[in-house]
């Protein structure tokens, strides 16, 4: 039996997209669950996954039982990783 390896190749590219796809808005889903924005409010103003993933980062260290000195020196130790968050956010209002 021939394998024809650019059609597995091609099945294979499709499979991942739709998990990459689902998980996305498995993830803005559950955003939207802590936030007062919606799921599609959360995929359009953090279309990417890792500025979602930046997103819940943030949010954890707003939420966390940290000093208020403490979070806002850990945000600004990761002001990088946050700052297309802070744009996004900041635009929105």
């Amino acid at each position: 039996m021939d394998i024809d390896w650019s059609e597995l190749q091609s099945k294979l590219k499709d499979i991942i997209d739709e998990s990459v796809d689902q998980t996305d808005t498995d993830l803005s889903k559950e955003i939207a669950s802590l936030t007062t924005m919606s799921q599609s409010e959360i995929q359009n103003l953090f279309p990417e996954e890792a500025d979602q993933q930046a997103l819940v980062d943030l949010m954890t260290i707003v939420k966390g039982a940290q000093t208020q000195n403490d979070k806002i020196s850990n945000i600004f130790s990761n002001a990088e990783k946050f700052g297309n968050v802070v744009y996004n956010l900041l635009n929105r209002i």
